[in-house]
């Protein structure tokens, strides 16, 4: 049988296209695997979150002071700094700050289906879609949407958006060693980027896996 010459340069041609696929499919595993490593990290975090937290009033700020405090720098120099700013002369501003903290001495997670349940101390629930989706919610004040993510390893970041005073934002990071709970609430004006912010420290009671 004759053999029949292949130019050298379909040789390469193939060379090349066989190491493109190579190389293509070990970029989709290395993309495959931080996704399922961040998948894991998810669900290990709101595991780690469930459980009941009690507030350490010795470290937490006073939200109520800070607020106060606020108002007189705004009402003496018109001071625009953290806690303050043009926020503090939002009217609702301590309405908000009220709503949010009701029940706040102790928080209680459930987790289950991608559904986060938080219980306040008064019976007051909330139920986030922990997926990134915006959630539809009826307050007293108007309806709003609430989106809930988790991110990094250690931190779920919920959103409130649509209601007539302005955006709020609340931040649940999870300390090293999974027994304190830290929550950054910031309470934004419409049209403002200046929050009316506060932080608070829990520790954790109990756990439930």
């Amino acid at each position: 049988m004759e053999r029949v010459k292949v130019p050298r340069r379909w040789l390469r041609l193939q060379a090349s296209t066989r190491l493109a696929a190579a190389v293509g499919l070990i970029a989709l595993l290395l993309a495959l695997v931080p996704a399922e490593v961040v998948a894991g990290d998810k669900q290990a975090g709101l595991r780690a979150l469930v459980g009941v937290w009690r507030l350490d009033r010795n470290v937490s700020e006073d939200p109520r002071r800070l607020l106060r405090q606020a108002r007189r720098r705004s009402a003496g120099r018109g001071r625009s700094d953290r806690g303050g700013g043009e926020n503090s002369l939002d009217p609702s501003l301590e309405e908000r700050v009220d709503a949010l903290t009701a029940g706040a001495e102790v928080l209680t997670f459930a987790y289950r289906d991608e559904l986060l349940t938080l219980i306040y101390w008064d019976d007051r629930q909330r139920v986030f879609r922990v997926d990134g989706k915006k959630v539809a919610e009826t307050r007293p004040a108007g309806r709003v949407e609430v989106q809930a993510s988790w991110k990094s390893s250690d931190r779920l970041i919920v959103k409130t958006t649509g209601g007539p005073a302005g955006k709020e934002v609340e931040i649940f990071e999870i300390g090293e060693r999974g027994d304190k709970l830290f929550v950054t609430v910031e309470l934004y004006r419409k049209g403002s980027k200046d929050p009316f912010s506060f932080e608070s420290l829990y520790f954790r009671v109990a756990s439930r896996n």
